[in-house]
């Protein structure tokens, strides 16, 4: 599949693409050479077997790649689950993180499958609008320290705290409009059926590391609540966070 801005995705099969998906990955996330990374032969099986495999390419460097898997827990309805995107630094803001999240969503639905599922930072912000008020997803799930500490790479000794993403591949449902002003730091603000959360501010590393903490608190409360996160918005160089009450959607329609 070949985007307009000049950069074309594919499925990532023989071990020659494979390898440079690899190093990729390394690059991205500052992952040195002695330290564990994703294993060939891994990518191999999913390329092969059900999962997936994708690399966009600009000319003939391989600029982004993206795997993933099916799901199918007990008592679920199966969906695709993206383990991740990486896109060379030099590369981005030019449109191929979408571009290979929509790609991603007709591989799911090539397979029958009617959902997509990830996980991210909730308080990387920037990635937390992409991929709910962009995108369309919504978080229902926050896992604390879902990997554990990070061992190596750029992230070397944080946690890893993720929430996870549903993208539901069938029509979006209406955008909401933030409010006038964010709430205060730590204090759920009611809105309808909804509650507003200040997450962070718009550089996503500026918070406070007490601060940091008390807003996974809050989100990781909320969601036990049965809340999910619906969206991220920048408000007076604050990031507030949209949660709906999960049993309905209706507060994404108001």
């Amino acid at each position: 599949m070949t985007s307009k801005t000049g950069f074309e995705i594919h499925e990532l099969r023989d071990s020659a693409e494979i390898a440079k998906g690899i190093a990729l990955y390394r690059q991205v996330f500052g992952i040195p050479s002695q330290q564990c990374s994703v294993a060939p032969r891994l990518l191999t099986g999913l390329s092969r077997h059900g999962g997936f495999v994708l690399g966009a390419w600009a000319e003939d460097s391989l600029v982004a790649v993206s795997y993933g898997f099916v799901g199918f827990p007990a008592g679920e309805l199966p969906y695709l689950y993206l383990q991740l995107i990486a896109v060379h630094a030099e590369h981005q803001g030019r449109g191929i993180g979408r571009a290979m999240m929509h790609r991603v969503a007709q591989v799911a639905r090539q397979r029958g499958l009617r959902r997509l599922r990830w996980a991210f930072d909730p308080l990387q912000t920037r990635n937390a609008y992409f991929y709910l008020d962009v995108i369309g997803a919504r978080a229902r799930a926050f896992v604390a320290d879902m990997y554990g500490v990070e061992a190596a790479g750029r992230d070397r000794r944080m946690s890893t705290h993720r929430v996870i993403a549903e993208w539901d591949l069938r029509p979006p449902v209406s955008a909401w409009r933030p409010p006038s002003a964010p709430p205060p730091v730590g204090t759920p603000l009611p809105d309808g059926q909804s509650l507003l959360l200040t997450v962070g501010t718009t550089g996503g590393s500026e918070f406070e590391p007490d601060a940091e903490a008390e807003a996974y608190r809050q989100l990781s409360r909320l969601m036990d609540r049965g809340y999910c996160l619906v969206s991220c918005r920048t408000v007076d160089s604050h990031v507030v966070a949209r949660l709906c009450p999960d049993r309905i959607s209706e507060c994404l329609r108001a």
